[in-house]
């Protein structure tokens, strides 16, 4: 049982990061520094949960990550993602 993550519905791991989403719909990211959203380009070993999401006062209900991207869903239907977008991952110009 890894102690950092309780009441977990949903896990996804990409090539350097992962995330979790826990009942309440608070996202929690490990892994490969750029690639997490937490703005530190440092490796996280320990989830840690992203504020960000918080401060708009919204929950996550879908969250993937992709090889060196990671693509959110808010329980209001919105859509944010972050990591590479060499590809067009990030569906960014």
């Amino acid at each position: 049982m890894n102690p950092y993550l309780h009441n977990v519905t949903k896990l996804s791991a990409g090539n350097e990061h992962s995330l979790a989403i826990t009942k309440s719909g608070d996202l929690f990211v490990w892994g490969g520094g750029g690639l997490t959203g937490l703005n530190d380009p440092n490796i996280r070993p320990i989830p840690t949960k992203m504020d960000f999401f918080q401060t708009l006062g919204t929950k996550i209900s879908q969250a993937v990550c992709g090889g060196l991207h990671t693509v959110v869903v808010t329980k209001e239907g919105d859509v944010y993602s972050w990591g590479s977008t060499e590809g067009g991952q990030l569906g960014l110009p």
